[in-house]
């Protein structure tokens, strides 16, 4: 199979390591570089060459992963972090005249899957089912509530408020800045997903979240349920989305969405890809114009425990 170079930036967060084992099992031999702000970056200890870079934020960002894409011959990026998939989005007319692949979303996409509330007005808008929203906490009459900042990953920021007295002045000064819905107590389904308008393909493997750390992920099985395959599919339709991201959902009687995540998940990738759905792989093959896969979600369902492991040096 065709030998590649590979970039994958924030190479220290768990999406990146995801991707890296994903790469290891696909059938392209990939060189793997590396890009992070901390020099601490675990990703460096697994791939073939790291780099130390600035911020997403910082001006000089894009222009030192352009440097490193002459220096490697880079044929491929995979972003990872959420901070960095808009930038990555405006600046993707500047990766395809280097001839770099970068697949991802349109921005219009990108930002309503970004802004919470954005999403959830679009949800509305279509007639999807979510938790119910308020607009205030003056409206909110029955507790428990959950609240969570209107943008944000790994639920950094995300808190169950059990009656009125737990909410702070703090929370209240800052209610336009958050999202304050009703809590639904009911299990969660992450749908790892990818899509191509263009060739008429989607894949996605449902899982239900058993056990999660951080927003994560650390115990899930795969689920096998055509109202939810057929949800994801309409979903991303409406939303005009095109590239991998993972979709969140309450498994209840109305399937509620949470929320789009537009990048690839750091929870559960690697078992999506056991299930069959090889996302960075599939990814490659697409921009390499290859037949894509007819894929099914496994008839048996796949578990995943995950744990924690070292490096020493």
């Amino acid at each position: 199979m065709q030998d590649l170079n590979i970039l994958i930036t924030s190479g220290g967060v768990e999406t990146a390591l995801n991707i890296i084992k994903c790469l290891k099992k696909s059938a392209f031999n990939c060189r793997i570089i590396t890009a992070d702000m901390d020099p601490n970056s675990l990703g460096q200890y697994f791939s073939d060459i790291n780099y130390l870079t600035p911020k997403a934020t910082e001006e000089n960002f894009i222009s030192e992963i352009i440097k490193i894409v002459h220096k490697e011959k880079i044929d491929f990026i995979f972003p990872c972090h959420s901070s960095e998939i808009a930038i990555f989005c405006s600046s993707k007319s500047s990766f395809e005249s280097e001839g770099v692949g970068l697949i991802l979303p349109h921005s219009s996409a990108e930002e309503t899957c970004s802004n919470k509330k954005k999403f959830i007005e679009f949800l509305g808008k279509h007639n999807f089912n979510s938790a119910k929203t308020f607009q205030s906490f003056d409206q909110v009459h029955n507790f428990p509530i959950f609240i969570r900042p209107i943008t944000g990953s790994s639920s950094s920021g995300a808190i169950l408020i059990g009656c009125k007295s737990q909410i702070t002045k703090e929370q209240i000064a800052n209610q336009h800045n958050l999202i304050i819905q009703e809590y639904i107590a009911a299990p969660e389904i992450t749908i790892d997903a990818y899509r191509n308008s263009a060739k008429g393909f989607f894949a996605c493997i449902p899982r239900i979240r058993q056990k999660v750390k951080d927003g994560k992920s650390i115990i899930a099985e795969t689920v096998n349920d055509i109202n939810i395959l057929k949800l994801a599919k309409n979903l991303l339709e409406r939303l005009e989305f095109d590239g991998a991201c993972n979709i969140q959902l309450f498994l209840d009687e109305d399937l509620k969405i949470i929320e789009i995540n537009p990048r690839m998940s750091a929870g559960g990738l690697l078992l999506a890809c056991e299930a069959g759905l090889n996302i960075p792989e599939l990814m490659l093959r697409d921009y390499l114009s290859m037949p894509l896969p007819n894929l099914q979600p496994p008839s048996k369902p796949i578990k995943m425990v995950r744990y924690l492991d070292e490096v020493f040096l």
